[in-house]
C-alpha cells in the first residue's frame, strides 16, 4: 500500500478572526477573470436533445491513468443505462476532443459514430423499458479546459473543474470522461486513477484501496461516490498532496500543498466552525466519506464531497473562510439536490451565497449576520446594476443568481419567519434528497409547510426583475394621548413591481424605538398606526435591513393652510459652492408627484434625490455628493432638476472636493 504524510493538527480548528476580515469579497467563479467574459447569453442545447436521452445512467466505472510527463490521459469507462423508453435503440453519450479507441457494449465490441464532441453507439436491438445495457469506451489523448472548467494539467499536477464559464451548458466533465452532461441525470460511480508513485490522486467519496504498481511506478487509487450524483460533481485532483485531518471531526481532510502546510494551518481552522452550523440548521453531513478540500490552480468548485479550491486563498489568512462557506454549504444545496436545469441555478449558487451569511450567524452572531447579508449580498448586488429576473438569467454567473438569489432567502426568512422557513427548507431537503429540482418545486414545498399562497413573492422576486426603490414621508400627531405616525410611501423603479413587501420600520423618540411591520402592498401607499406614548423624533425605513431595496426620505410637513405656497418653485441650493453636501428646498401648492434629479453637464443623471408623490408645502432634500451608488462624484458644476406636471425648473450647483 501507498504510504502518505498525514498532518494532524491540533490548533487547526481553534483560531477565531474577526468579522470585518471576510466581508466584500468577489465572487470565487469571477477572480482574475475579465469582466466583460463573465455573462454571455446562454441557452441550454441538453434541453433541447431530451428526446434523444430516454435512458438513464446510474452507474460509472471510470479508470484513467493521468500521464503528467506528456500531459495525456488514457481512459477505460463503463456505464450502466437503464432504458426509459421502449424505442431506445442507440446510447448518446458527450466526449470532447479525445480520441476514442473502442466502444463495447455488454462486452461485445460495436462500431459507434463520434463527432462534434457526441458518441452515438448504435444498440444490437432496440432495449426495452427498465432493462439495462452496459457500455464501455476506451479512449485517449490531451484533455480540454476553457478559461475555468475542464481539465488542467499545471506544473507536475493536474486537476479538473466541473463547470466551465464560457460554455452553455455549463458542464465540462465531458472533456476526461463520457457522460450525459445535464444535471438531472445523476449516477453512482467507482473511480480509478493512475498517477506517478509520488502524486496522490483525490475525488469524490470513499478512498477503498491505494494499489502499487512497481513495475510501473505508478500508484492506482481507487475512490467510491455511493450517493447518486449529477456528471459534472465528479473530480480528480492529483499533486503531491500532504493530508491535513480535522481535529474536530475526523472525516474532514484536506488536499494541501507542501509548500502551503504552515498556511493551511491557519486559513482552513475555521472549517469545523462551518461544518457546526450547516449540520445544525440541516442536519448530518449527507454524503459517506469524507469532505475536504482540495488546492488547485484554479477554484472554486463544489465537486461532491472534495471541494477545489483555489491555492491562492490558502494565505495563512481567513479573509476567504466565506468561500470555504459557501463550497461546503454545496454538499447540501447544489450536491444532494440539485438544480434541475440552469434556468433554476439560483437554487444552487443563490442557496450557497446565504449559507454565507447563516456560518457568520451561527459562529459569530446576529449582528454580524445582518452586516455580511448587507456588506456581501445586498451592496454587491446594488453595485452590480443588474436588473434581470433570477429564473432563466440572461448570464449566468452574475451577482443576480448569487447575491440576489442570496437575498431571496433572506427575504422569504422574514416573510415565513424562522421556524416555517428552516422547517419549508430542510423538508425540500428531504423531499428531493439525492434528486433534483426546480423553483417551482421549492415554491411548492415553502407554500405547503407555511399554509400561505407564495405567488407573491416567487413572482416578484424570482421570476419578475429588480428590486423596489422607495421615496418616503411621514409625519407624527398627538392621538388621544398616545402618537400617530401618517406614513406615504412610493415606488420608483423603472424595472419590475410594484412590490409587495413587509417592511419595519423603527420609530424613535427620545425614549425608546418601536418597530412597527408595515405591509406595503400598493403605489403609492398610505397608512397610519399608533407608535406609542413617546413623541417620535425620527423614522428608519426597513429595520435591519431585511428587504433588498433602496430608500430615499423626502422630508414632509403638515403645513397650515395660510403656509401653503402659492406657485411651484425650486430654491437654490445651500450652500452653493459646497464640499460635503448641500440642501435643495423646493416648493409645491398641492399633493403632486415629483421628479428632483442631480445631472452632470453632459445631462447624464447623477441621482435621484427625490420621486413619487409629496404633500403641499415646503420641502427640502440634502445631496451628499454621491452618485445613485454611494460613489463620490467629481468636483464639478451639475444641475438640479426639478420636474412636476405642467413645471419644470433647473438649478446649477458646484461641489468643490
Amino acid at each position: 500500500m501507498k504510504t502518505f504524510t498525514v498532518i494532524t493538527a491540533a490548533a487547526l480548528c481553534v483560531t477565531i478572526i474577526g468579522i470585518g476580515d471576510m466581508m466584500a469579497r468577489p465572487r470565487p467563479e469571477r477572480v482574475g477573470l475579465p469582466a466583460s467574459n463573465i455573462g454571455i447569453p446562454w441557452d441550454d442545447p441538453c434541453s433541447h436533445d431530451d428526446s434523444l436521452h430516454i435512458y438513464d445512467i446510474t452507474h460509472y466505472d471510470i479508470h484513467v491513468d493521468v500521464d503528467l510527463a506528456s500531459q495525456l490521459i488514457y481512459g477505460d469507462v463503463s456505464i450502466r443505462c437503464y432504458s426509459t423508453d421502449n424505442s431506445l435503440d442507440e446510447i448518446l453519450l458527450e466526449l470532447k476532443s479525445l480520441t476514442v479507441d473502442t466502444v463495447e457494449v455488454d462486452g461485445i465490441e460495436t462500431v459507434f459514430d463520434y463527432h462534434s464532441d457526441s458518441l452515438f453507439v448504435p444498440l444490437p436491438a432496440p432495449l426495452p423499458e427498465g432493462d439495462s445495457v452496459l457500455v464501455r469506451v476506451i479512449y485517449h489523448g490531451h484533455p480540454q479546459h476553457e478559461t475555468w472548467g475542464g481539465f488542467w494539467f499545471q506544473s507536475q499536477r493536474a486537476y479538473t473543474l466541473g463547470d466551465g464559464l464560457y460554455v452553455y451548458p455549463p458542464p465540462y466533465n465531458h472533456t476526461w470522461f463520457p457522460n450525459w452532461r445535464h444535471p438531472a441525470d445523476k449516477s453512482t460511480a467507482d473511480l480509478w486513477f493512475t498517477v506517478p508513485e509520488d502524486k496522490v490522486a483525490a475525488s469524490n467519496g470513499e478512498l477503498i484501496e491505494i494499489i502499487e504498481n512497481i513495475p510501473q511506478q505508478t500508484v492506482t487509487y481507487h475512490w467510491k461516490q455511493h450517493e447518486p450524483i449529477s456528471s459534472y460533481l465528479y473530480c480528480v485532483a492529483v499533486a503531491d498532496y500532504l493530508i491535513l485531518e480535522d481535529t474536530y471531526y475526523d472525516w474532514i481532510e484536506s488536499y494541501i500543498y507542501p509548500s502551503h502546510q504552515s498556511q493551511a494551518l491557519v486559513s482552513l481552522s475555521n472549517v469545523h466552525l462551518m461544518m457546526d452550523a450547516y449540520q445544525d440548521l440541516f442536519g448530518s453531513y449527507p454524503f459517506q466519506g469524507k469532505f475536504g478540500y482540495a488546492m488547485t490552480g484554479g477554484g472554486d468548485m463544489e465537486h461532491a464531497g472534495l471541494v477545489a479550491h483555489v491555492s491562492s486563498a490558502v494565505n495563512g489568512l481567513h479573509n476567504f473562510d466565506w468561500l470555504l462557506a459557501h463550497e461546503m454549504s454545496h454538499m447540501w444545496w447544489g450536491d444532494m439536490v440539485t438544480c434541475g436545469t440552469w434556468k433554476d441555478l439560483w437554487l444552487n449558487e443563490g442557496f450557497a451565497t446565504y449559507c454565507e451569511a447563516l456560518f457568520h450567524e451561527h459562529a459569530y452572531g446576529e449582528e454580524s449576520y445582518r452586516n455580511y447579508v448587507w456588506n456581501s449580498l445586498m451592496s454587491v448586488y446594488f453595485n452590480s446594476y443588474e436588473l434581470f429576473p433570477i429564473y432563466d438569467p440572461v448570464q449566468l454567473w452574475t451577482e443576480t443568481v448569487y447575491e440576489k438569489g442570496g437575498c431571496v432567502m433572506h427575504m422569504l426568512r422574514h416573510v415565513l419567519g424562522d421556524s416555517l422557513f428552516f422547517t419549508g427548507w430542510n423538508e425540500y431537503g428531504d423531499r428531493y434528497r439525492w434528486d433534483t429540482a426546480i423553483s417551482e418545486e421549492f415554491q411548492e414545498v415553502m407554500e405547503e409547510i407555511s399554509s400561505q399562497d407564495l405567488d407573491w413573492f416567487f413572482d416578484e422576486w424570482i421570476y419578475g426583475p429588480g428590486y423596489p426603490r422607495y421615496n418616503y414621508s411621514w409625519h407624527a400627531s398627538p392621538s388621544g394621548g398616545d402618537w400617530e405616525v401618517f406614513l406615504w410611501v412610493d415606488q420608483i423603479q423603472t424595472s419590475g413591481g410594484p412590490f409587495t413587501m413587509p417592511i419595519d420600520f423603527a420609530v424613535i423618540s427620545s425614549v425608546d424605538t418601536v418597530i412597527q411591520t408595515v405591509w406595503v402592498d400598493s403605489d403609492p401607499f398610505e397608512t397610519s398606526f399608533i407608535s406609542g406614548l413617546n413623541e417620535p423624533v425620527s423614522l428608519e425605513f426597513d429595520y435591519h435591513n431585511w428587504v433588498l431595496e433602496t430608500h430615499i426620505e423626502i422630508p414632509s410637513a403638515v403645513p397650515e393652510v395660510s403656509t401653503v405656497p402659492l406657485v411651484y418653485s425650486l430654491h437654490p441650493a445651500y450652500p452653493n459652492p459646497f464640499n460635503s453636501s448641500t440642501v435643495i428646498r423646493y416648493s409645491v401648492p398641492n399633493r403632486c408627484r415629483i421628479a428632483l434629479s442631480v445631472f452632470n453637464v453632459l445631462g447624464q443623471k447623477v441621482v435621484t434625490l427625490a420621486e413619487g408623490s409629496v404633500s403641499a408645502g415646503e420641502h427640502s432634500v440634502r445631496w451628499d455628493g454621491k452618485d445613485a451608488f454611494g460613489n463620490d462624484v467629481s468636483s464639478g458644476l451639475y444641475l438640479i432638476g426639478m420636474n412636476t406636471p405642467g413645471y419644470q425648473q433647473v438649478n446649477k450647483v458646484i461641489l468643490l472636493r
